[in-house]
């Protein structure tokens, strides 16, 4: 789901294409850590990108493109998030 959080709005999603690059491992009890961005949107379909990483090392690499297609309020864990 892709949501705007200045209005507590998601909307569902189909993937169109997804292409994730595994870089790198990480060791058991490292801290690992994400976050995902839309980088553009045109005629509804949103790209986004993404990246996980543990310290200072790239672990993977991703990006999606998404067509949205139903809107709905957010749910309450996607409302605590809020990025």
């Amino acid at each position: 789901s892709l949501c705007d959080w200045s209005s507590d709005v998601c909307s569902s999603d189909l993937t169109i294409r997804l292409v994730c690059d595994f870089l790198a491992g990480a060791t058991l009890g490292e801290f690992v850590e994400g976050a995902g961005e839309i980088a553009g949107e045109a005629d509804g379909i949103f790209t986004v990108r993404g990246r996980i990483w543990c310290g200072t090392r790239t672990l993977a690499v991703g990006t999606g493109l998404f067509k949205g297609f139903q809107t709905r309020e957010a749910r309450p864990g996607e409302r605590a998030f809020k990025g």
